[in-house]
């Protein structure tokens, strides 16, 4: 296996290799000139198509870039109102069961946060 870029450099080797009938075997019937043309039609269409993928996947990685740097500013938030919270508990902000279901959703939205964060859009959304 190897890194899309390689498969396809080892592909279009052999493709350019076939296409000049270099690998053509003694007794073979097929039509060199036909081959050749097949080889060049696709060669001509695959080529743009996997410059469009290139270029997604370049995008994707600078859209992940740019995630991770939201989620950064967003945890940044999260963790001070959690502190701003702990310290305003003192002077009895909350009490009982609003407290603790709270305090739990400010971990849960940290930890959904802290995933995002480490896995990207594995994480589910909805």
């Amino acid at each position: 296996m190897g890194t899309l870029r390689n498969v396809w450099a080892r592909l279009k080797a052999l493709l350019a290799l076939a296409a000049l009938g270099k690998a053509r075997a003694a007794s073979a019937t097929a039509d060199p000139k036909k081959m050749a043309s097949l080889v060049q039609q696709f060669t001509t269409r695959f080529l743009p198509l996997f410059a469009q993928i290139e270029s997604h996947y370049k995008q994707k990685a600078q859209i992940e870039a740019k995630l991770k740097k939201t989620v950064d500013e967003a945890l940044k938030l999260t963790q001070a109102l959690k502190q701003q919270i702990d310290a305003a508990n003192k002077n009895g902000f909350t009490e009982g069961r609003v407290r603790e279901d709270l305090d739990g959703r400010l971990e849960e939205i940290t930890d959904r946060l802290k995933d995002l964060k480490k896995d990207g859009f594995q994480v589910q959304w909805d």
